[in-house]
């Protein structure tokens, strides 16, 4: 196994090069003091681990690792963080099941961590043990084609890539975020601000780096063709297919304010992209307006399309819209003078002042209301006809 060690202190990367020397399983190709220099150089390398210590003076060993990652995107190396800190950032890195090496190395220590590491490269890379030139398999081709989606719950996949293992919630919920904010990269403090707003700043920013090194990991390691890319300061997610649903669905309804004949198909199949509120249950602050606007988008535009079914005589079309959504939103009054407008216009006299008198007592029993006054005219208007016909 080829391992490059970075510290900014010669004595511990002498310590660490005979400790691994002794193990006789690590052969050290290269050292560095400098975090600028073994960015410069990893790609000619080629190591299968990293040994990085978390606290340089010029750059983090986390935020190092983002900046190896996001230069080389096919670097496979396993990082170990190295660090004398015992308290809150090996809390850190346990909760992100990162590999870390609390100094001062010894021997059982070095030899525990090269095991770990050696068992995830035989389960990530199973070439290294069954090609001993180290040749790479020809990889699968691939569908290049990803697909984001948010209504209903957050997804992310292709056709040929395996489900991703999240290794917390956050990294979830990162991704999440970005692809949220895919057309507007975001800095570090923004990510921070809707994240972690309540831990002080150093704590933040050891979660913000594990978080991502670990999400970049998750992304890379399903073999989809996105990744979370840094530049200029900002991170950004990036993926190969089309925008996410969300943001289709809302670019469409923003610019499509009403249904005709024209755009009724496109108009429909858009609205069917709408499985849910955006990313479901995530109890995620950052979101909540974006979801809201999204439900009400929602609502509106599926009254809009109930009453263009209405105005066709496509009363059938209508009553399933119209069911489908009232199991949805039984407390939504649009859908139910909507109902009530298609029971009067079948001339069931029955039937609509069963509905009316349901939604009446739907709206007493949730907020103590009574139905509104279009709702009240419509069923004053059905009473006075059946009286008037008897």
């Amino acid at each position: 196994m080829r391992a490059i060690i970075i510290d900014d202190e010669q004595p511990a990367i002498d310590l660490l090069r005979i400790l691994l020397a002794s193990d006789g399983r690590t052969e050290v190709v290269a050292t560095f003091r400098r975090p600028s220099e073994a960015l410069e150089r990893l790609g000619e390398l080629a190591p299968d681990v990293i040994f990085l210590d978390v606290h340089m003076p010029s750059m983090s060993g986390l935020e190092l690792a983002e900046r190896l990652f996001a230069r080389y995107p096919g670097l496979e190396a396993d990082i170990v963080f190295v660090t004398g800190y015992g308290h809150y950032a090996i809390e850190a890195f346990r909760l992100n099941a990162i590999n870390y090496l609390l100094k001062p190395a010894d021997e059982e220590r070095v030899r525990q961590t090269v095991d770990r590491v050696l068992k995830r490269i035989s389960r990530a890379r199973p070439h290294l043990q069954n090609n001993p030139a180290g040749e790479k398999p020809v990889p699968e081709p691939q569908d290049e084609y990803t697909v984001v989606k948010g209504l209903g719950g957050f997804k992310i996949d292709s056709r040929n890539s395996a489900p991703i293992k999240w290794r917390t919630a956050k990294c979830e919920e990162l991704i999440a975020f970005l692809a949220l904010y895919s057309d507007q990269p975001m800095s570090k403090w923004e990510i921070i601000e809707q994240l972690w707003p309540d831990l002080d700043v150093d704590k933040a920013l050891t979660m913000l780096h594990t978080t991502v090194y670990q999400s970049r990991k998750a992304l890379k390691a399903s073999g989809l063709h996105a990744d979370l890319l840094f530049s200029s300061g900002k991170y950004r997610l990036s993926w190969s297919g089309e925008p996410a649903d969300f943001k289709r669905f809302e670019a469409f309804f923003t610019t499509c304010l009403k249904v005709d004949r024209d755009n009724a198909q496109p108009f429909e199949r858009m609205l069917a992209l709408y499985a849910g509120e955006l990313y479901g249950d995530m109890d995620a602050p950052w979101c909540i307006d974006k979801r809201e606007r999204l439900l009400v988008l929602y609502l509106d535009r599926s009254r809009q399309y109930c009453r263009h079914l209405l105005k066709q005589g496509d009363e059938d079309g209508a009553e399933r819209k119209l069911g489908e959504l009232l199991r949805r939103y039984p407390l939504d009054e649009g859908f139910h003078e909507l109902m009530l407008a298609l029971l009067e216009r079948r001339g069931d006299r029955t039937g609509f002042i069963q509905h009316y008198h349901r939604l009446a007592d739907i709206l007493e029993r949730e907020f103590g209301l009574q139905p509104g006054d279009g709702v009240k005219q419509l069923y004053e208007r059905v009473l006075n006809a059946g009286k008037a016909s008897g």
